[in-house]
């Protein structure tokens, strides 16, 4: 089973303790409570409380979410490790070159590289607007797979804009693109 859809990695192999999900707060790590974001692929999120880099929203596909950085999410069907947080974290707040590494490994014993890197940043037009861009690549390689899964964060919003998933090497079962359509401030 691979992880599509979780987000971004990181790069840089991380070890480090079991750190919490909230931590100190970060400009453009979550927007403000009572935002409501909707993308083209009909998910409406609508966000919650926020604690350091930790945004807890609510998805019209899959109910209470927990977003680490933007990047990594905690939900009823998953838990990232302590070591993917670590990693997420490692990149906050964002900078052009900054990477993180970890391993993914899954209840039944396989296992994924995965690299996180803040690539550059982008201008990206959408029906919401024009936004200035970080670009975050997650690249999640395995035994006969490889995705990246490519980020949009705009730090005037404090959310993605646009995803990109692309499989250079296995079965893609899932992935999305998707981009912001609109957003109500509260």
């Amino acid at each position: 089973m691979n992880r599509v859809g979780a987000g971004l990695v990181l790069l840089g192999t991380v070890y480090a303790t079991t750190p919490s999900l909230a931590d100190e707060p970060v400009p453009g790590a979550c927007p403000k409570q009572g935002t409501v974001l909707n993308f083209d692929n009909g998910v409406i999120v609508t966000v919650g409380s926020a604690d350091g880099l930790t945004c807890n929203v609510v998805s019209s596909d899959g109910g209470p979410i927990v977003l680490v950085g933007l990047l990594s999410l905690k939900s009823q069907k998953r838990t990232p490790s302590a070591d993917e947080i670590a990693a997420v974290k490692s990149l906050w707040p964002l900078e052009v070159g900054k990477s993180a590494k970890f391993k993914f490994r899954n209840d039944s014993g396989n296992s994924w590289d995965e690299t996180l890197t803040v690539s550059g940043k982008q201008e990206v037009v959408t029906k919401a607007g024009t936004f200035q861009t970080f670009v975050v690549d997650w690249v999640e390689e395995g035994t006969g797979y490889l995705a990246t899964y490519t980020s949009y964060i705009a730090p005037d919003l404090s959310y993605l804009v646009k995803r990109k998933s692309t499989v250079t090497r296995g079965r893609a079962n899932g992935l999305s693109n998707w981009e912001l359509v609109s957003v109500k401030s509260p």
